[in-house]
């Protein structure tokens, strides 16, 4: 089963001791590029200035009457603390902020005031605007574009506060009704609560705004010598009296007339204080060789010409300018005035006295 064998010797020569060859070889990279740049920074420049030693000045003793002064302070005190009194109660500068500096002065649209029941009507316009002095409420009047004869619609005025953080620009404040279409707008110049109007029926009307209830304080409708047809214009003018600061409100009418209100805005007092009539007599010449086409047709001199706007100068509250039915443009003047024939009313109605200019041409207005 098992027998014994023997076998030659195999072995195999070790490799780990043989010799390395070596062989030396080198590489060269690319040329490295240089360069130099110098730079100047900009010249620099010490300027120095010197104020002038102020001398304080030895106060002298004046010549005061302190009675005087006693007297002046005494009478200027209640009033001056009923007006601080007034401004503290009052709302018209919540939410105010002033304008920075960078404010960016492009021209921009805020707001889009629209009332949904008004608007959807076509037949319905806006045929007034008036901001408060203060610049938060803006009012404006819509009222229907075509009358066939007399107005038998009710107006609005609807009153947008802007500075109010519960403002819509669908939602107005508040809203005042009238017995008529509405006009004209101006709001007063002083009293931000104070509104005047005028309507398409001949009425005047006065609003106090503060008041929650009725608000409506002053109509013409009862006025003797008021408007007889549609008002055009109403606007606060600088009192003609120069002893008086309050003003007044001016209106013009499609009747002719030019009338001057005095308001009481705390009594609620409406008074016609005088007014003029234009007739169609004083467009009839405006200068040799020219004549100016009737806007009545055959009319008399007498007939009385309807004004569609006017305009006070600043500088001078005797003289203005009205637009009249037609296209007349005339430069008036109350210095000069007469009693108008055929009207009756407490208040005297007087004739203006005009230098007409023409029907409206820039040419005729230049050389005058």
């Amino acid at each position: 089963m098992f027998s014994d064998e023997s076998f030659d010797a195999v072995g195999f020569p070790s490799c780990w001791k043989t010799e390395r060859e070596l062989q030396d070889e080198g590489i060269q990279t690319t040329v490295t590029s240089y360069s130099e740049q110098e730079s100047q920074s900009s010249v620099s420049k010490c300027v120095e200035t010197q104020t002038d030693n102020v001398q304080p000045e030895l106060m002298m003793a004046e010549n005061v009457d302190y009675d005087k002064l006693a007297a002046f302070l005494s009478c200027i005190c209640p009033k001056v603390i009923t007006e601080l009194d007034k401004m503290s109660r009052s709302r018209a500068f919540d939410g105010y902020e002033p304008i920075e500096d960078d404010a960016d002065g492009g021209v921009r649209k805020l707001h889009t005031l629209q009332v949904p029941n008004i608007t959807s009507q076509s037949k319905m316009k806006v045929s007034s605007l008036s901001w408060s002095c203060t610049g938060a409420v803006v009012a404006f009047a819509c009222s229907h574009s075509e009358h066939e004869s007399w107005c038998d619609h009710s107006g609005n005025v609807h009153l947008f506060n802007i500075n109010r953080q519960d403002f819509s620009d669908s939602a107005p404040s508040k809203t005042l009704e009238t017995r008529s279409c509405v006009t004209s707008l101006s709001a007063h110049p002083y009293e931000p609560s104070i509104l005047a109007a005028g309507t398409f029926s001949g009425e005047v009307l006065i609003w106090n705004l503060q008041k929650d209830d009725d608000c409506l304080i002053s109509s013409s409708a009862n006025v003797p010598g008021a408007h007889r047809d549609a008002v055009s214009q109403v606007s606060w003018v600088r009192n003609l009296d120069p002893t008086q600061q309050w003003p007044v409100l001016v209106s013009a009418g499609h009747d002719g007339r030019v009338l001057v209100w005095q308001i009481g805005t705390h009594s609620g007092t409406i008074q016609l204080r005088e007014g003029f009539v234009i007739l169609l007599e004083h467009i009839k010449y405006t200068g040799p060789g020219k004549s100016v086409p009737s806007p009545v047709g055959g009319a008399g001199i007498d007939m009385e010409l309807g004004v569609t706007c006017f305009s006070f100068t600043a500088q001078d509250l005797t003289t203005f300018v009205v637009g009249v039915d037609g296209g007349g443009l005339l430069l008036c003047s109350t210095v000069a005035a007469k009693p108008a024939p055929g009207c009756l009313s407490s208040v005297d109605i007087r004739e203006r006295h005009m230098v007409p200019l023409g029907i409206l041409n820039p040419r005729i207005l230049g050389k005058r």
